[in-house]
């Protein structure tokens, strides 16, 4: 799994944003995405996949936002890792 946090560059104009919400309603979520989320304040937001994502998204996205995509997993599949560093 795969968290992709992601936040809007903060010089981007009206028109940037309204180009890159065309582009998000041609493009879509990848096939993966599990959960999309977007932050209150409209500074951008986090998806879960199960994969992750093409580069070519990223290459798409990378003039509008800045975001960082993280290795996760779930609490109870990691915990005979921690059990093991304590013990």
């Amino acid at each position: 799994m795969f968290a992709t946090i992601y936040e809007w560059k903060p010089y981007a104009t009206k028109e940037e944003v309204a180009r890159i919400m065309a582009q998000y309603a041609e493009l879509g979520d990848i096939p993966t995405v599990v959960a999309h989320y977007v932050r209150r304040d409209g500074t951008g937001g986090i998806v879960i996949s199960a994969e992750m994502p093409e580069y070519s998204r990223s290459l798409a996205w990378g003039p509008f936002l800045r975001w960082e995509c993280i290795p996760i997993d779930e609490v109870g599949e990691i915990l005979s890792d921690v059990e093991e560093y304590i013990s």
